[in-house]
């Protein structure tokens, strides 16, 4: 844990040190909501779009959430789906909101969404994780840090995205410290 931890506060301080702040042409561009000048610009990108994602999949009047779950022959849900289930919807609804900002998608990690520009190449790792998985607390050591966010284009960044059921017939477990989440 003590190697884990000071390998860890490594990289927060080499993400810092080796951080260019974008240039003019690439702030506008942002600002322009065209394309992300760094791999931070990325992260928020992704973020806002799983964020829209969330909300839309709650008030659709499609029901677009069912995608997550198993459903009956009357389409109610029965249990969640496989992790990998739901990647690849993630992914399919995802696809066209980042074709407007040049962001490629691939499957290294659960979600690695790519972008090239300015003469650089950034890659952010999602890992994604079911809310009753038995490796959900500890992803973001064993899996987001040391497997996919030690690559120099994810400049030490990632996101750790869990798809939350609050299904009564698979319970989360509480994380190691601290009470379960609601």
């Amino acid at each position: 844990d003590a190697i884990r931890s000071v390998q860890q506060t490594q990289q927060v301080s080499r993400r810092e040190a080796t951080f260019r702040h974008p240039g003019i042409a690439q702030v506008t561009q942002t600002l322009d909501n065209c394309k992300p000048a760094n791999v931070a610009d990325l992260a928020a990108l992704a973020a806002d779009f799983l964020g829209k994602l969330a909300l839309e999949m709650h008030a659709s009047n499609t029901d677009c959430y069912k995608r997550f779950w198993n459903v009956d022959g009357y389409n109610k849900p029965l249990n969640p789906r496989p992790e990998n289930s739901c990647r690849d919807y993630l992914v399919e609804r995802l696809k066209p909101l980042l074709v407007p900002f040049d962001v490629d998608e691939s499957k290294r990690a659960d979600i690695r969404l790519s972008f090239r520009g300015n003469g650089e190449a950034f890659h952010l790792p999602i890992e994604i994780k079911l809310d009753h998985s038995p490796d959900l607390w500890r992803a973001i050591h064993e899996q987001l840090i040391p497997l996919y966010t030690i690559e120099p284009e994810t400049g030490g960044r990632g996101l750790l995205l869990v798809i939350w059921f609050n299904d009564s017939s698979k319970r989360s477990s509480a994380p190691p410290s601290g009470t379960k989440p609601k």
